[in-house]
């Protein structure tokens, strides 16, 4: 299959494809191109069988339908009539091109899908982010398949995830879509120059007193009413993590009464502290004295768990930065949503804060810089948020993730606990009552800068140098870079920055 403008890994994808009679799942970390492989797909398909050929594409959510239907017009053509079924829009299904919303598609893809195949049609389904479509519901999309060999039609299908499903993968998605043809990750993208550089900023925080006097008090209670479950059920020692949970929710349908309430008692216990942590008010103080570091310069992705929280932290920064927040969550509303979108992609927004409803999928390539105000443990997500800023755009040369973890909790002080290879991290310390960061590695090379000119009349400039470049990642770029970006640059401080930098990247610790 021959493909033009496309990477490596999605020509040796499209191959595997192609190999595979067109069936499979694709993996391959957010911000690599998937949906730029999958639109080369449609154009080898559309060369082969020509008028007979429909696509399906389903999505999880509304936010995506734009996306789609706009490279869709740029790879096809600007005449490419594309229908649209869910998200507030109801298209005949005719229409060659159909982009669908989960929540819609549950109710007549399936049966469309037949219809044409039974017309002698080849039908493509595209299911994007398909490991969202494994749940009881979710999968009625693929009822049609008992009836595939009866129909005259060809069926074809291709399933695009950032991560493989866990629950679900062997028994739906493998049935439907195929088996994965191709598996894609954050270090092979890392490696191959897919994706831009970036580097993990992990900084710790504190609770306030009553917040540290409630966690504890919480988790006292946590361990006696563990203790007296494991008492009750001893096979709950064997359980950890989701599994735990998972095993909890099904006891509360028990007639075992005390059973039942324990495990509720633990679910609602588990709950308050996660609150407490997530909503610990260091987070909020924090990212503002984060974005004073910081400017506006780069557009800038905070993720938080709380509407609440994103609403707080949204009217402090408004204060500051007037006319250049951003807002994106489920309340408020299809057109202030896709209008926040549009004023970020423009520049005119240099800060968007969202909840969940921008971890899959929706392309910012503008955005270099991410903020993970509170977050989830779950690795899909996590993996999701950081490759919202790592597609290459422009200048982007590195990206940066921040993640604030509470220190005096059980909230993983890693970003990714089980990967360090391949890319940097960096551990600093947040002090609330100053206002100030506290960066070991950083300092520990400006002290040496510093030393070389202690005596000289450039000292004072050297500092401030040095201060402006506290918390980001200009000292991290090979010194030969900040060499170019000196000679370039307009005006001696930004010259004298960038040397600086120089000399910084010379004494950085590996």
């Amino acid at each position: 299959m021959m493909t033009q403008e496309l990477y490596p890994w999605q020509r040796e994808c499209l191959d595997n494809w192609e190999r595979n009679n067109y069936h499979g799942i694709v993996n391959a970390i957010t911000g690599a191109g998937k949906t730029r492989m999958a639109l080369a797909g449609i154009q080898h398909l559309k060369a082969v069988y020509g008028s007979k050929l429909r696509i399906k594409i389903v999505l999880p959510g509304k936010s995506l339908l734009g996306q789609w239907k706009k490279a869709l017009h740029q790879t096809l053509s600007s005449e490419t009539e594309i229908g649209i079924c869910g998200g507030g829009y109801k298209s005949t299904s005719e229409k060659p091109y159909m982009l669908y919303v989960i929540n819609s598609a549950r109710y007549c893809l399936a049966r469309q899908i037949l219809q044409e195949l039974r017309e002698g049609c080849t039908v493509l389904l595209i299911a994007d982010e398909c490991h969202n479509y494994t749940s009881r519901e979710n999968r009625k999309i693929f009822e049609f398949l008992p009836y595939v060999q009866k129909s005259p039609g060809i069926y074809c299908s291709l399933g695009l995830s950032a991560t493989a499903a866990k629950t679900g993968y062997e028994s739906v998605l493998i049935p439907a879509l195929g088996k994965e043809i191709y598996h894609y990750n954050l270090i092979d993208a890392l490696q191959k120059g897919t994706i831009c550089e970036f580097a993990i900023w992990q900084i710790a925080i504190h609770f306030q007193e009553n917040e540290r006097e409630e966690y504890e008090s919480l988790s006292d209670a946590l361990i006696r009413t563990h203790r007296e479950l494991l008492l009750r059920f001893p096979g709950l020692k064997y359980c950890q993590g989701a599994s735990f949970f998972a095993q909890l929710k099904e006891l509360l349908q028990q007639k075992d009464k005390k059973g039942s309430r324990l495990a509720k008692t633990y679910l609602q216990l588990s709950y308050k502290r996660k609150r407490i942590v997530h909503m610990a008010n260091e987070r909020t103080s924090c990212v503002y004295h984060l974005i004073k570091h910081l400017g506006l310069k780069k557009q800038i992705i905070i993720f938080g768990e709380s509407i609440s929280q994103i609403n707080h932290l949204y009217e402090i920064l408004n204060q500051s930065y007037p006319q250049k927040i951003g807002r994106y969550h489920s309340k408020m509303g299809i057109c202030a949503n896709q209008n926040a979108l549009q004023r970020f992609r423009s520049g005119e927004l240099r800060i968007l804060l969202t909840c969940r409803a921008l971890d899959e999928g929706v392309d910012l390539p503008e955005a270099s810089v991410g903020v993970i105000l509170s977050g989830t443990s779950m690795e899909r997500q996590r993996l999701q948020r950081l490759g919202r800023i790592l597609r290459k755009h422009n200048k982007k040369r590195m990206a940066c993730l921040y993640y604030l973890f509470l220190a005096d909790s059980q909230e993983e002080h890693a970003y990714f606990p089980q990967r360090k290879e391949g890319f940097r991290v960096l551990d600093l310390l947040y002090q609330e009552k100053e206002g100030s960061f506290y960066f070991p590695d950083y300092e520990k090379a400006a002290a040496l800068v510093l030393s070389e000119c202690e005596t000289t009349d450039i000292y004072d400039e050297v500092l401030a140098c040095l201060q402006h470049g506290y918390l980001r990642e200009d000292w991290l770029l090979p010194p030969e870079e900040c060499r170019q970006n000196a000679l370039v640059s307009t005006g001696v401080r930004m010259q004298n920055y960038w040397l600086c930098m120089e000399k910084m990247s010379d004494y950085k610790t590996m």
